[in-house]
């Protein structure tokens, strides 16, 4: 299996007209980033980078790297095409599945502080109702939630068929157990603990356990828990209300032409991909995670191998195991970890490079 780090390009429609700076928008979060150390040269073949993908049709792109050889972060294209507002780098954008690291640490530390055990069967903290009709509940354990191992089929990829059938399901944003019972009565796709299969409906069964037991939303519990002690001032949860300052619009393209639709209307409000953050927050998480400080060593080995090693059958050269909720890929004897994520409007990556100490942090508004 290989993870393919591709963003399609969309050409985008401008109606050509000048707009004065007083008609456009402010799409900077207001968060202070770290200078700019990276040699000139190398900042400058950056720039360029995420410029040509914008003049290839990418509505906007916010970008970090943080190596040996110095932090730089920018951005390049629009926040928002039609008032043609430029996205700033300090901009805001939503993650997606990268959401699933975020939820993975809080189970660590769940069972940390001793709530939870990995390998505690999930039917110890679901209802009734979700074992008689969604299979393997009966037979999961949280660990296998968190390294898709668990066999429950996956609301997104298994039950709704492209992009028209999920707006048609989720426009309203859709609930943890609204989205479950799409997978009512579907067949488990494998024996528990015996295959990797990715299933963002096991991430739904966890933000359902994690309620349980703080007695809160998953929202709170995060803000509560991960946020807060990290210091994440601009990273959310999406949840009905304002959207936080410095968020950008979202687009799709539902013919792959050369129209993109403003499709922010559109929410994400479950533990499977619904966090809203910067790209210096995101870094700022996972660098507390790789290094690590916010969890301890034992605890980043856990994460990182407890899985199922997947090769692909056309490149032998590379294999990745899903941990808990990230991804470690060897190629050619190269390792790094990350996780892409893609939701209403937005694609995102996050990468780490452990042998050259280096992240990538980068988000896409369409």
């Amino acid at each position: 299996m290989k993870y393919l780090f591709a963003f399609g390009l969309i050409m985008v429609f401008l109606n050509g007209c000048s707009l004065t700076e007083q008609q456009k928008l402010n799409y900077d979060s207001g968060q202070v980033y770290p200078a700019n150390t990276l040699p000139a040269a190398l900042a400058d073949k950056y720039q360029a980078m995420l410029d040509k993908c914008t003049a290839n049709g990418m509505p906007g792109i916010t970008f970090l790297i943080d190596s040996p050889a110095g932090f730089w972060a920018g951005a390049s294209g629009y926040a928002d095409v039609e008032s043609q507002s430029l996205v700033s780098k300090t901009s805001r954008m939503k993650i997606g599945s990268c959401t699933k690291i975020y939820m993975a640490v809080l189970f660590i530390k769940m069972a940390e502080a001793g709530l939870i055990g990995m390998n505690d069967m999930i039917s110890n903290y679901l209802e009734p109702e979700i074992l008689d009709n969604i299979a393997n509940t009966r037979d999961a354990t949280i660990l296998q939630l968190l390294n898709h191992t668990s066999g429950i089929p996956d609301y997104l990829h298994d039950i709704l068929a492209g992009p028209f059938d999920i707006f048609n399901n989720m426009t309203g944003g859709g609930t943890i157990r609204e989205k479950l019972k799409l997978i009512y009565g579907i067949p488990a796709t494998s024996v528990s603990g015996t295959q990797y299969s990715y299933s963002n409906s096991g991430y739904l069964l966890l933000g359902l356990i994690a309620e349980k037991i703080y007695a809160a939303p998953i929202h709170i519990i995060l803000q509560n828990e991960i946020f807060q002690p990290l210091g994440l001032n601009f990273t959310t949860f999406d949840s009905v209300g304002a959207d936080p300052a410095g968020l950008t619009k979202g687009y799709f393209s539902y013919y792959l032409d050369k129209t993109i639709y403003d499709i922010s209307d559109l929410h994400f409000y479950t533990p499977d991909g619904a966090i809203i953050a910067t790209t210096f927050d995101v870094l700022t998480f996972i660098k507390s995670i790789f290094t690590p400080t916010f969890i301890t060593p034992t605890q980043f080995n856990d994460m990182t191998s407890s899985g199922i090693l997947t090769e692909s059958p056309t490149e032998p050269e590379v294999s990745s195991l899903y941990g808990m909720g990230v991804v470690e890929t060897t190629e050619n004897g190269r390792i790094y970890l990350h996780h892409t994520g893609g939701t209403f409007g937005f694609t995102y990556i996050y990468c780490y490079f452990p042998v050259e100490n280096t992240y990538i942090v980068l988000g896409v508004n369409n």
